[in-house]
């Protein structure tokens, strides 16, 4: 082989390596960069969350449109002298009950004009359920009023109309 022939050889051979290089960082820097900048998903609070605020919240795979109520005021009275939930008409909705901090709390359907399924919760699972639970008869003493104890510690609970939870 002549010395030109060597000369341009030499010459080709790191410059297809280079342009290899040059390919493959322009196809991964973009990707790189997304890695190194995505931050993992954080679970909302919803305790900080404004009180009576509509969300789409998660449980069990479902997507449920929900009203968050998270204040003592607001927790005390529920979906009590409402007429319907509210929110029944974006398609699956409830109430989310959220507690400052786990306990026991117990419902009652004090004012309550339609049935629902209580469903309770710690830390994301479902740790009870009370199944169409239904409003008292008219003019029912709160003394006389049922009430729906949680079966556990639980840090939410959520209402919804029976049997709207797959």
């Amino acid at each position: 082989m002549g010395f030109l022939a060597k000369s341009i050889e030499k010459l080709t051979q790191p410059r297809l390596a280079l342009g290899i290089v040059v390919v493959v960082v322009a196809a991964v820097l973009p990707l790189s960069g997304w890695l190194l900048t995505r931050q993992p998903t954080k679970p909302i609070d919803l305790t900080s969350i404004p009180d009576h605020s509509i969300i789409t919240w998660q449980l069990n795979g479902q997507e449920l449109q929900v009203e968050v109520v998270n204040t003592p005021a607001s927790i005390q009275q529920g979906l009590g002298g409402r007429e319907k939930l509210d929110i029944d008409d974006v398609g699956t909705g409830g109430m989310l009950f959220v507690f400052s901090e786990p306990g026991r709390p117990i419902f009652w359907m004090k004012d309550m004009r339609f049935a629902i399924d209580i469903i309770w919760l710690n830390e994301g699972e479902i740790v009870g359920i009370d199944e169409n639970v239904q409003p008292p008869a008219a003019g029912t003493p709160d003394s006389q009023l049922e009430t729906f104890p949680a079966p556990r510690s639980v840090d939410m609970a959520l209402e919804m109309l029976p049997g709207k939870l797959d």
